[in-house]
């Protein structure tokens, strides 16, 4: 029982020789007091570049909020917006629409013999040149079919023939113009384009 009793006072018994040597320790205290100031001053420390920090973070969204507010205040945005949409919609006006390269082919040469006969001029030769199969094939939005007409040398059907592509909508391109008076018979070679639209035969005649 005495032993236990001891166990029990012994925690209340180092207490006191603590107090008594803190008491009578002055280098303890000012130690003590050096350190509970030093915890303190780092922890000023922390708070003040937390501060510093969500200050800063607060000036840059002041900043960028001032920067966008002149951009949403703008009006002319939808108005250019519109512009581009009528400027989109000329540009596929000079476009051919066609359910399929191929058809857009034949179309080509039709309106080329057509207009040649109109014109007064022989034709020699008209082919298409590839490459718009490879366009289709590429998945791009447009294709390029082109063709190469030969015809004798009449200056004045030749005239009349490119009036009628100068006025043709949608339009034709005339990539290149070889005149060949030498050659019996003397002849004219052309190279046309036109972009092409394929568009699914429900849509097409749209």
């Amino acid at each position: 029982m005495q032993s236990a009793a001891v166990t029990v006072r012994a925690p209340a018994a180092v207490w006191a020789t603590l107090k008594l040597q803190w008491q009578g320790n002055l280098r303890l205290q000012i130690g003590t007091a050096a350190i509970a100031w030093l915890v303190w001053l780092w922890a000023c420390l922390v708070v003040l570049d937390q501060a510093k920090l969500l200050s800063a973070q607060a000036a840059a969204d002041v900043e960028a909020a001032a920067q966008l507010r002149p951009a949403l205040s703008q009006t002319e945005w939808p108005a250019r917006a519109d512009e581009m949409q009528r400027l989109l919609e000329s540009a596929r006006a000079l476009q051919w629409t066609a359910t399929s390269t191929g058809a857009a082919e034949a179309k080509l040469q039709d309106d080329l013999r057509a207009w040649a006969t109109k014109a007064g001029l022989n034709v020699i030769e008209l082919s298409v040149l590839p490459g718009a199969a490879v366009d289709a094939a590429r998945g791009a939005a447009g294709a390029s079919v082109r063709a190469r007409l030969v015809t004798d040398l009449n200056r004045n059907a030749l005239m009349a023939f490119l009036a009628q592509l100068q006025g043709a909508q949608p339009v034709v391109i005339v990539d290149t113009l070889k005149l060949r008076p030498a050659q019996t018979p003397a002849r004219a070679e052309l190279e046309l384009r036109v972009q092409v639209r394929v568009r699914p035969s429900e849509e097409a005649g749209a």
